[in-house]
């Protein structure tokens, strides 16, 4: 059950309500423009083993963090490797497709910017289009870690896969209460591992792997680890990342 914290700071799981079908594919649409936010979403796309239909091209940037799967992706008709804890950039007009190869389901997390629109369905594209020569992809374990006070983290999809309005992460927050901060843009957060509590103002709630979070640009907030080990978390921003600024999460 979705909870409400201060201001529009939203908290639901992943395969939280209704979703659309088709073929091997769910796709839970967890947040859009009506939470209160100016440019970011975040869905949950579930893919049974198989080839997939296709998602339709949108005039929107699309990145997507595959947390289960092994097989083929397609954008734009190219193929890539389907891989967990891997980054994807699907530019604006490009449709893409998957085929999982493994026998359960592929999990992959989705967030459109600047107009979110709802999933539509399409034919799968699996022949090459003109895409830039710049691979779409980025494996977490390749990525350089950073650190922010106790905290690391490892920016995925940025300015160098052509991905120049939107920031994705994986991060880690170790045993206790981050500080309190605030951003100047959207966000959404997508529990991967651990367990706490999400703070907005004066108010919680419980966080555990599959809890999503949005969250309004200046809205206060803060995670508590409330576990023995490190809580990770996919971090996804409405900016595009700016070398040596840094990320507090």
């Amino acid at each position: 059950m979705a909870v409400v914290l201060h201001g529009a700071c939203v908290v639901r799981d992943l395969t939280e309500g209704d979703y659309v079908h088709s073929g091997t594919t769910k796709v839970w649409d967890q947040f859009s423009l009506k939470e209160g936010g100016e440019s970011l979403s975040l869905r949950m796309i579930q893919a049974d083993p198989g080839l997939s239909p296709g998602f339709s091209p949108i005039p929107n940037d699309d990145v997507l963090f595959c947390t289960e799967g092994r097989g083929i992706i397609w954008i734009g008709g190219n193929p890539y490797p389907l891989e967990a804890d891997t980054a994807y950039f699907i530019p604006a007009h490009h449709a893409f497709c998957l085929r999982q190869d493994d026998e359960t389901p592929a999990t992959l997390v989705s967030s459109q910017y600047p107009e979110p629109r709802p999933t539509e369905f399409t034919e799968p594209q699996t022949d090459t289009q003109s895409l830039s020569e710049i691979p779409p992809m980025a494996r977490l374990w390749e990525q350089e870690s950073q650190t922010s006070g106790e905290r690391w983290y490892r920016v995925l999809l940025d300015r160098r896969q052509n991905s120049n309005r939107i920031t994705q992460l994986v991060g880690a927050i170790p045993p206790g209460r981050a500080p309190n901060h605030e951003h100047s843009f959207d966000e959404v957060i997508v529990i991967l591992r651990g367990v706490g509590r999400m703070w907005a103002g004066d108010r919680s709630t419980p966080l555990k792997p599959g809890s999503c979070v949005f969250l309004p640009k200046n809205q206060t907030h803060c995670i508590e680890n409330t576990g023995a080990d490190e809580v990770r978390l996919l971090g996804i921003f409405a900016r595009p990342s700016d070398p040596g600024s840094g990320f507090i999460f």
